[in-house]
């Protein structure tokens, strides 16, 4: 998976157990997709300053999912209810598979 996509998850995920410098600088640089100079000026701060933050943030966000493994295990279930799903179309007819599909759509919907 790309670099981007990935801090992007991740940050989704555990943004809030970053410091707030942190947060705001990952926040502004990845979905904000200012420049590190864009930045720099808004934190008045170093351009330096901004990219040792972000790959500091970066590197905590990837030991915290290492350690936590929130987006694995949620990237397992949601293939799980996937799996589940394409049975149910397989195995039900048309009646019974719409009685699942309200509770699939639960579940999915917690997963996101």
């Amino acid at each position: 998976m790309e670099k981007n996509v990935m801090i992007s998850i991740l940050f989704e995920y555990y943004g809030k157990l970053l410091s707030k410098k942190q947060h705001d600088s990952i926040e502004l640089y990845y979905e904000e997709d200012l420049s590190l100079t864009e930045i720099a000026d808004l934190q008045k701060v170093s351009k330096q300053s901004i990219s040792e933050t972000i790959k500091r943030s970066e590197k905590a966000l990837i030991e915290f999912e290492d350690k936590l493994g929130l987006y694995k295990r949620m990237s397992e279930l949601q293939c799980l209810v996937d799996s589940l799903e394409e049975q149910l179309m397989d195995d039900l007819d048309d009646n019974q598979y719409s009685k699942y599909l309200d509770i699939m759509f639960q579940i999915n919907s917690k997963l996101k």
